[in-house]
């Protein structure tokens, strides 16, 4: 088994004992009416993992445990843990590469950015990213929905018919059942 593997069952494993022993602290004080011991753990987590302002949140991994109170093997949550994380990071790369390459391209956008960020840095008094400062990041923000919009991380998705549909430039029918790929990459100009 890997060490990455090894850890992560580790972390599943950690994070069940947790619920369990929260929702069996939480039963024996009579916080739960309810015979459903998944609900109750459930309860139990977002109450502990309560932020300091009060919100409440459940961790992926309580969410992926608890699904409809079904057991879910360690292996299942390991596969979805991994899924949900190389989606986040290889399409935040991606984006990442296409904007600085398009930046690279284009030096006026460039030194506009470069300007924004400098002044945003200079009023700041830090070179700190915070939720202000990250705010006030209009341009920037702009090159990274216009680097999207360009080149989109995930650039084609499959869709089922769920009926027969008529193809509106032509006389073609998409029979029901059929699997559509259907892409949103763009080509652009140089």
């Amino acid at each position: 088994m890997t060490l990455c593997k090894h850890i992560y069952l580790q972390i599943v494993e950690q994070r069940k004992e947790l619920l369990r022993a929260r929702a069996e602290s939480s039963w024996k004080k009579g916080n739960f009416k309810d015979e459903n011991r998944m609900e109750a753990a459930n309860d139990a987590a977002s109450e502990a993992d309560a932020d300091p302002n009060g919100k409440q949140f459940n961790t992926f991994i309580d969410a992926l445990l608890q699904e409809s109170g079904k057991s879910i093997s360690h292996q299942s949550v390991l596969d979805e843990m991994l899924t949900f994380l190389v989606s986040g990071i290889d399409t935040s790369a991606i984006t990442l590469q296409f904007a600085l390459y398009f930046l690279a391209k284009n030096p006026l956008v460039q030194e506009k950015a470069l300007r924004e960020l400098q002044n945003i840095f200079d009023a700041a008094g830090s070179t700190a990213v915070t939720p202000d400062t990250l705010q006030r990041m209009q341009y920037v923000e702009m090159t990274v929905y216009e680097t999207l919009r360009m080149h989109p991380p995930v650039f084609f998705f499959l869709k089922e018919a769920g009926v027969d549909t008529p193809l509106v430039s032509s006389d073609l029918v998409v029979p029901a059942g059929a699997t559509v790929i259907m892409s949103q990459d763009f080509a652009y100009g140089p």
